[in-house]
């Protein structure tokens, strides 16, 4: 969908294909040839891994404008990976002379990465989502559907099982909720969120 509206604004697209947790010499030497063929372009990375070798590749091709990103608002070392969180730091170092700019999607994120180094380069701007591109369900779901009632008051929570998104301390929190003598009803939606998950079902037999 997304390479649909792409090539729709008539944007080329080439595709690197570096596979997740690999790095193969051949798509790192056509993925420098690119970017030194397009080094008047303005490169965009995504995320820690992608600012820290794109960014890289960009730089020693000799492109001058270079644009990070970074989409976490909070850095967790227990819950982030050994290399991730080395990535992390390198970026901090190469953050004062990769990018000219660090887009980030919070402002609350900007004293955390700021705290482990990171230049003070940053424009926040915030997610959101075009509703011409992404339109409403056209379904219409009922409260019945999901087992409510009618009256239900319901709270959704959409985010992967991850210590980072603590659905732990959002159920302790949920628990001591009470609206008008009404119990609300939490829905949680996301990967890892199900039947299978020991840990979520544990705490929520506590909670009562």
């Amino acid at each position: 969908k997304h390479e649909y509206y792409l090539k729709k604004l008539g944007i080329k697209i080439i595709r690197i294909k570096l596979p997740r947790g690999k790095l193969r010499l051949k798509n790192l030497k056509f993925l420098y040839n690119t970017l030194k063929k397009k080094n008047d372009y303005v490169i965009q990375t995504w995320l820690y891994h992608s600012d820290f070798l794109g960014g890289l590749f960009a730089k020693f091709s000799g492109n001058k404008k270079i644009i990070w990103n970074i989409r976490t608002s909070e850095i967790f070392i227990s819950s982030i990976k050994l290399k991730t969180l080395l990535i992390i730091f390198f970026n901090a170092f190469l953050s004062w002379f990769i990018p000219k700019k660090i887009i980030i999607c919070s402002a609350n994120s900007i004293p955390r990465h700021l705290h482990v180094g990171f230049k003070n380069n940053f424009k926040v701007i915030h997610n959101g989502y075009d509703l011409n591109i992404y339109p409403k369900s056209k379904k219409k779901y009922k409260k019945k559907d999901f087992l409510l009632d009618a009256n239900d008051f319901v709270v959704g929570n959409v985010a992967r099982f991850n210590s980072v998104k603590n659905h732990l301390y959002l159920l302790d929190i949920f628990s001591k909720i009470y609206i008008r003598n009404r119990v609300p009803k939490l829905v949680l939606i996301g990967s890892g969120v199900d039947e299978n998950n020991h840990t979520l079902k544990k705490k929520i037999k506590e909670l009562k």
